[in-house]
């Protein structure tokens, strides 16, 4: 695994995150030896077909559950992830295929929820809400709306909207695009990309190679729970121009 890595922009990115021989033993299948890092404002695909490993890896991303060996490291410091509100404290948010919305409130409710003045001053937190829905490019939606009354992919926009004000420095994606038709993926990846050019990092979890590759800056490949190799910018065009050719 690299220690620095230079994007087409040519300026060299600062490590956030490192897996360190990560291992968890599942009812099944277990996590071996897994090394995997990220960069700030980058886009890393995590490519894998088993879903339990797959889960697993997440929930010891996110510290809904602790490996049983290796370490993890933010800007080169050893934590412990120990629950989701540590995790939460440093930065890590998961979008999930489920909406974790709370359908009967509205959408401004559902973003600022974390907030003391919610219930407080109305009036300023819908303004609010409205204009991060302009800025992320949602103009026909109005944030008194009902969770329940989105898309299912407008709600995962308006769970990255969450993530991102509430401090996000990683955004995990956990396999979301299964219902996704083509606008709404093409949406998906212009904000992703706009979230890492603002120096976002972001991690996509996939288990086949999608249009989601081309904004990648590198993928790693878990095979029967343990990295298997890790992939450039350059090799992934040349992945994708074979697969499509």
């Amino acid at each position: 695994i690299p220690n620095h890595i230079t994007f087409s922009r040519k300026k060299i990115m600062k490590e956030l995150l490192r897996l360190e021989k990560i291992n968890k033993k599942l009812e099944y299948h277990e996590l071996y030896n897994i090394n995997l890092n990220l960069f700030e404002g980058e886009i890393l695909t995590v490519m894998l077909r088993n879903e339990p490993v797959k889960d697993s890896l997440i929930q010891l991303l996110t510290g809904s559950d602790i490996p049983e060996s290796g370490s993890i490291y933010i800007y080169d410091h050893k934590v412990n992830l120990t629950s989701t509100v540590k995790a939460k404290q440093l930065g890590i948010f998961c979008i999930h295929l489920l909406s974790q919305l709370i359908p009967n409130m509205s959408l401004a409710d559902n973003i600022f929820i974390n907030r003391k003045s919610i219930f407080s001053y109305r009036d300023i937190i819908f303004k609010e809400a409205d204009s991060l829905l302009r800025q992320y490019g949602i103009k026909n939606v109005d944030s008194h709306t009902l969770a329940i009354e989105v898309s299912f992919a407008l709600g995962h926009i308006i769970e990255i909207i969450k993530a991102v004000d509430l401090g996000a420095k990683i955004l995990i994606i956990d396999n979301i695009t299964s219902r996704y038709n083509a606008l709404e993926l093409s949406r998906l990846i212009f904000l992703l990309q706009n979230l890492a050019t603002d120096g976002l990092s972001i991690i996509i979890f996939t288990n086949t190679f999608s249009n989601l590759l081309s904004i990648a800056n590198r993928v790693t490949v878990i095979r029967n729970g343990t990295s298997c190799f890790h992939l450039d910018q350059e090799s992934i065009d040349r992945k994708s121009t074979r697969l499509n050719s």
